[in-house]
């Protein structure tokens, strides 16, 4: 919310402007804003007496909060609702730094294996807040290829490839000499059994029904078949690629107790898949308890959802303090999110 200006407001207008006020200071600097340096940011167009009046007012309404009797106010999670909901402008992404999106996140996209990493670790590069990206998911994956490549005479590399665009391997050992034609043959047995199928079909009953299929040949592949049900189960919940972690010791806004339950919370990925996964809107801000993760008390999150050309969904998000700027960081994730739909949309496309 611009400065006044020398337009006379009506109280609750004049109220509106400077609790954005206080909490675009306190965003740029820390420290509680005083009555003074309100009058400043509106231009002189409200007296001493008035700052001192609205501000007591709106701390009485829950929206500010005085951490000290000698110190100026500071923004309540109900200060920061009311910032995002009505009085908020975000700002323009300049074309500069979206063509630098752009290039940097369509290099990442020449590796589909470090693309979710490396887009979340440039994100917070950019942000200077913790990021996360969730692997699209789709309620109709299904299993588009499995391939196996030999790593030594009795361990091997399983790669599974899961529509619409997430691949998933794993070293696995078996207890047979893996020659090039036992390999042959267990890559059919494989595409045979699983190819194809929708992700909830790929359980322990297809597994015990394709080893009574092979009869004495089933123990040799039973690893690989109990591997792959596994790499599916996991994909049936979204993935959940990180950076930036360090970022949350940056911040002094923190209490050690609640930095602690913070980063406990985030190293549980399927917790915060859970979370993203349950955002109600395509763009979600979570301001402390509003969460409902009391491990998130002191912090907010910002979540964006991106959809790829199969129509698999994803969320990515930006997680730090409630002192962060809103107006600068919701429109970058915005478009970090349709960039990424994008970028993966292409991606499908190439495997076609």
């Amino acid at each position: 919310m611009a400065p006044t200006d020398g337009i006379r407001l009506d109280p609750k207008q004049r109220r509106l402007a400077i609790l954005a006020a206080i909490i675009e200071s306190y965003a740029e600097s820390g420290e509680p804003v005083a009555s003074g340096a309100v009058a400043r940011m509106l231009g002189g167009s409200v007296s001493s007496a008035t700052l001192r009046n609205d501000m007591a007012s709106l701390a009485q309404g829950g929206y500010l909060f005085q951490p000290h009797t000698s110190s100026g106010r500071i923004p309540t999670e109900r200060g920061y609702r009311m910032y995002v909901d009505r009085l908020m402008t975000c700002r323009t992404l300049p074309e500069d730094v979206m063509r630098h999106i752009d290039i940097q996140l369509t290099a990442c996209s020449m590796d589909p294996e470090r693309f979710f990493a490396e887009t979340a670790r440039m994100l917070s590069g950019m942000t200077h807040m913790t990021a996360a990206l969730t692997h699209p998911v789709s309620k109709d994956a299904r299993v588009l290829g499995v391939e196996l490549m030999p790593t030594g005479r009795h361990t091997c590399l399983l790669m599974v490839m899961i529509s619409p665009s997430m691949l998933r391997t794993r070293l696995c050992r078996l207890d047979v000499e893996l020659t090039d034609n036992a390999l042959d043959i267990m890559r059919r047995i494989l595409r045979t059994a699983v190819c194809g199928r929708h992700i909830s079909e790929i359980n322990h009953r297809l597994v015990a029904r394709v080893k009574e299929q092979l009869g004495d040949a089933a123990e040799a592949v039973e690893p690989l078949l109990l591997a792959v049900r596994d790499i599916v189960r996991s994909g049936e919940s979204a993935q959940v690629a990180m950076g930036g972690q360090e970022h949350l010791l940056e911040h002094s806004a923190f209490s050690d107790g609640a930095l602690r339950d913070m980063l406990a919370f985030l190293s549980d990925r399927e917790q915060l898949s859970a979370l993203m996964r349950g955002s109600p809107s395509t763009i979600n801000v979570f301001i402390g308890s509003e969460s409902g993760r009391q491990e998130l008390r002191e912090a907010s999150i910002i979540t964006a959802q991106y959809s790829t050309g199969a129509g698999a969904t994803g969320w990515i998000g930006l997680i730090g303090p409630q002192r962060m700027s809103y107006s600068r960081l919701i429109p970058c994730l915005q478009y970090f999110s349709d960039a990424v739909g994008r970028l993966l949309s292409a991606m499908e496309a190439e495997e076609i």
